[in-house]
């Protein structure tokens, strides 16, 4: 089942699914504290602005690190 971009809360296997990654390892970074999370009584949900919000901050780490690299040859 395809995750809805217009959800305000997604499950974690919708998460996992809509960014091509496995449940488990989703939750594992839940579980790191890399990923943040709203816990309503005993269930996970990922808001999408957050989810939206901690792939950016990923993508531009990883852009900074790629430059810095290319930067200093």
């Amino acid at each position: 089942m395809a995750a809805s971009i217009d959800r305000t809360l997604l499950r974690v296997s919708e998460a996992a699914e809509s960014m091509g990654m496995s449940r488990s390892a989703l939750y594992a970074a839940i579980k790191r504290g890399e990923v943040p999370v709203i816990r309503l009584g005993r269930t996970t949900r990922i808001p999408t602005a957050w989810l939206r919000r901690w792939v950016e901050e990923r993508v531009a780490a990883w852009e900074q690190a790629t430059i810095g690299k290319g930067a200093q040859l």
